[in-house]
């Protein structure tokens, strides 16, 4: 066994390389952190379109149910306007 000295050099080498490996092991889940929001994000606005795509279409076919209803063409305004007039009236 070694001196005191010895030692603690040792011990102060072995810290410093812990240090060391525990910044790049840092570093890494980083990178992994920073993928998975982009991939998050990449899947939220995905998501988006799809809901306004949706969003589109359903205003669409009500207009086109309204037209078929109506004689006149109706605004979305309009045909939510007269779809909630009778039920209200209760």
């Amino acid at each position: 066994m070694g001196t005191a000295i010895e030692y603690a050099k040792a011990m102060r080498s072995d810290i410093r390389n812990m240090h060391k490996d525990l910044k790049e092991d840092l570093s890494g889940l980083r990178d992994d952190v920073k993928n998975m929001h982009k991939d998050l994000k990449d899947e939220v606005a995905g998501v988006r379109s799809e809901v306004r795509d949706m969003r589109v279409d359903m205003n669409r076919s009500f207009e086109e149910m309204a037209k078929g209803m109506t004689p006149y063409p109706l605004s979305s305004l309009e045909l939510g306007r007269s779809l909630r007039g009778p039920l209200t009236a209760f």
